[in-house]
């Protein structure tokens, strides 16, 4: 720190433990004091420092890198994604996707299903095959999704929980089945046993 003899003006260079006080200058022999001036620099250029350090600090977790999910372009390219949901632990995302063709009586809608790996980088479709199913004239109802990781299952909600879709990761890879076309075994909606007799 930078510090003034009263007696001479002799500027000098003193610890700054001294605060500039009580150190007597070589020359005439007076005592250094502060050089206020050097020291409310010095205090601005702590301040800038700090400001410009919490500054940063925003502007990379604003700005900052996240999660590239350009993996998952490839996977909803000509679909909307209308339901997503998260794996209770947070590795993997079931992603369903609708797509609407035609007008009117014309309509059809069909569905694509995918899981997305999630990681520290990096988002992207699990290899293996998505599954696309025709869901006819009609789109389907709202969808609820139940993880038992790394299985999945798509249920509309509206059909009394129907199982839609059922997915899984093994090995890095996802496999999925349509699940509209496994028979029941809900006592719900299992049809009653046949009648015996004469």
């Amino acid at each position: 720190m930078t510090a003034i003899c009263p007696g001479c003006g002799t500027r000098g260079i003193v610890p700054e433990v001294s605060h500039g006080q009580g150190l007597q200058c070589p020359s005439c022999g007076g005592i250094f004091r502060a050089d206020l001036g050097s020291v409310r620099r010095w205090r601005r250029m702590v301040v800038a420092g700090m400001a410009l350090v919490m500054v940063a600090g925003v502007a990379a977790a604003i700005w900052g890198p996240k999660s590239d999910r350009s993996g998952l372009e490839a996977v909803t390219e000509g679909f909307t994604v209308c339901r997503t949901d998260t794996s209770p632990e947070g590795r993997f995302e079931c992603v369903v996707m609708e797509k609407k063709t035609g007008q009117g009586a014309d309509a059809r809608y069909r569905y694509r299903f995918s899981i997305i790996l999630i990681g520290p980088k990096s988002i992207g479709g699990a290899s293996g095959d998505l599954l696309e199913i025709d869901a006819g004239e009609r789109p389907l109802g709202e969808l609820a999704i139940r993880w038992n990781a790394p299985t999945v299952e798509v249920l509309e909600a509206a059909a009394g929980a129907r199982m839609v879709a059922r997915g899984t990761v093994r090995d890095g890879r996802q496999y999925w089945v349509d699940a509209r076309s496994i028979p029941s075994t809900s006592p719900a909606t299992s049809s009653p046993p046949a009648a015996v007799g004469p």
